[in-house]
């Protein structure tokens, strides 16, 4: 005992300084590596327009999956490093660094509950946990849910335990700004609830009023939009929470990986292929074996249930829901998770042993991180992963430096819109989507695609060599730009056996020959509209003209 006594004298600043400096450095390594596709093009859109124009968002532009538009909070938290810059990297880094200080408020709270030793192995097992890493580091709105509820679980302890009013009112602004981000952690603001109606004699109303204030505030926008729009998410809220609900048997297994670090099997199979066999592995059966320790702790500890609690809160909420639960739903578990891991992992004795197991955790996961992000740079995690920013802002410089003319942009329909980002709409793009598709233009021009897909191979066929190219470490190609030139487009085109046709569509585009498709069992067929023209160049939906076909067998049955 007087060893971690003595040894905790020294944990002044120096924990604060070395659970910030790690978590900032891990969050910052290859930043460029992280996430980039539509919804990260669609926030960042807003927020360059907010910046532009200087006008209040009532939404920040995407939609959670039960149908609400999203309030516009996120887009208020990037405003600051929105003002300085737009570049996806520096962004993604100012969020990954709003994150890294949430590993500070959990050193404070390890501090309240065991001390300054349970406080550092806190901060640093949050500085390393896999989950809080990979969403940390991506542009989205749930990711910043395990910075606020870490806020709100330091706040709502704090209150239990020393009857700290102020410390309650930050926790309901934190958890107030959680809900807003994603939904699941709503129901987080039960504990809050539940301690102020249990130590109302206590209670100090400012405080709470003036939280509950900046709440309503960053809400306001959100609020004109459902009067202007007649309570349209509101209804979508009562239509979720009045249909049919399913058992979701999934949740126990994301919920073990979100805590214990399943990152690779989280990232490839997106939480859909439950195998249990990851928690026999060393550091996972570590982090929770001493989950459990932590947790009996805990309930030796005043205020210490509410940890437990905490956890349970969201998992039981996405037990019941309509359709597949993914694995950020989860986040706002995840701080009270890291807390409780640390809470056992620093009240092992001898201290010898505390502090090696400690040690050899943190070395685990910042190994663990370097082998996903060599994974993740070259491009083993697939689509479920999407290709990271790194490589499509490469593309994007690539097109601005080598086109002037129109460039079309072969990608999955889910990519679609991010180059217009990346190239701050300083090119005239038509998307195609690039997996069994390829979009010719008859008097050619340039063409970036990704390298996997349809419309490579034919352009690499038929078309010429690629230009250039951008490859990972390793040599294998992401993206390709392709000079297609006239007289090659057309004999291309003119290779199908063609039926002449003469439709108009909207006066914006005319097809004029169409080769149909001749099917044989088990054998592909390709379907081509082999001369269209665009009437009006000028008008900018051309570029975002979808081609679609259904095959009706001959029951009729599509």
């Amino acid at each position: 005992m007087r060893t971690v006594q003595s040894f905790s004298k020294h944990l002044t600043h120096f924990d604060f300084l070395l659970t910030l400096g790690l978590a900032l450095f891990l969050r910052s390594w290859q930043i460029d590596l992280t996430q980039f596709d539509y919804d990260q093009s669609t926030l960042l859109g807003h927020l360059a327009t907010f910046v532009a124009t200087h006008q209040i968002p009532a939404s920040d532009g995407l939609v959670f999956k039960i149908g609400i538009r999203h309030p516009p909070l996120f887009t208020f938290l990037l405003a600051p490093i929105g003002w300085f810059t737009l570049d996806p990297a520096w962004i993604s880094a100012y969020q990954a660094a709003i994150d890294a200080v949430g590993a500070l408020f959990l050193v404070l709270l390890g501090r309240d509950l065991g001390g300054r030793w349970t406080g550092l192995a806190c901060g640093l097992l949050y500085a390393v946990s896999p989950a809080a890493l990979l969403y940390s580091r991506r542009i989205w709105n749930p990711d910043l849910v395990p910075f606020f509820c870490a806020v709100g679980l330091w706040g709502t302890v704090g209150f239990a335990k020393f009857g700290d009013s102020r410390r309650l009112a930050a926790a309901v602004f934190a958890l107030g700004c959680a809900a807003q981000l994603h939904l699941s952690a709503s129901v987080l603001l039960l504990v809050p609830a539940f301690l102020a109606i249990k130590g109302r004699a206590q209670l100090s109303l400012r405080p709470l009023a003036f939280a509950g204030g900046l709440v309503g505030l960053s809400l306001a926008p959100y609020v004109l939009l459902q009067i202007q729009s007649g309570g349209y998410d509101v209804e979508q809220a009562l239509r979720y929470l009045q249909g049919p609900k399913t058992v979701a048997t999934e949740v126990p297994y994301l919920a073990a990986s979100v805590v214990a670090g399943d990152l690779p099997r989280q990232v490839l199979t997106e939480g859909r292929l439950q195998d249990w066999t990851f928690l026999w592995e060393p550091g996972t059966a570590l982090t929770m074996a001493l989950l459990g320790l932590g947790t009996v702790f805990a309930f030796r500890q005043s205020s210490g249930w509410i940890l437990p609690v905490w956890c349970l809160l969201p998992l039981a909420a996405a037990l019941r829901a309509d359709d597949w639960v993914w694995p950020h739903y989860l986040l706002p578990m995840l701080p009270s998770a890291v807390v409780l891991t640390g809470f056992g992992v620093a009240r092992l004795k001898p201290w010898p042993i505390s502090a090696g197991l400690l040690a050899w955790l943190v070395l685990w996961r910042v190994a663990g991180e370097a082998h996903f992000l060599d994974s993740v740079a070259n491009l083993e995690f697939g689509p479920a992963y999407g290709i990271p920013l790194r490589y499509s802002a490469e593309a994007a410089r690539l097109a601005l430096v080598s086109t002037t003319g129109p460039l079309f942009m072969g990608q999955p329909e889910a990519a679609g819109g991010i180059f217009n980002y990346l190239t701050g709409d300083r090119l005239p793009i038509g998307h195609f989507d690039n997996r069994n598709t390829v979009v010719l233009r008859s008097g050619g021009g340039r063409y970036l695609v990704e390298a996997t897909g349809h419309a490579t191979a034919v352009l690499a066929q038929h078309l010429g060599p690629a230009i250039a190219t951008v490859s990972t470490p390793t040599g294998g190609p992401v993206y390709q730009l392709f000079d297609v030139r006239p007289d090659l487009a057309q004999t291309e085109i003119h290779r199908a056996t063609t039926s002449d046709i003469n439709l108009d569509i909207g006066h914006l585009l005319r097809l004029r020959a169409f080769a149909p498709p001749t099917f044989a069992n088990q054998q592909p067929a390709a379907a081509a509209i082999v001369t269209w023209e665009v009437t009006d160049g000028n008008d900018p939906r051309w570029g975002d003209l979808f081609f679609t076909a259904h095959l009706v067998d001959a029951r009729g049955q599509r």
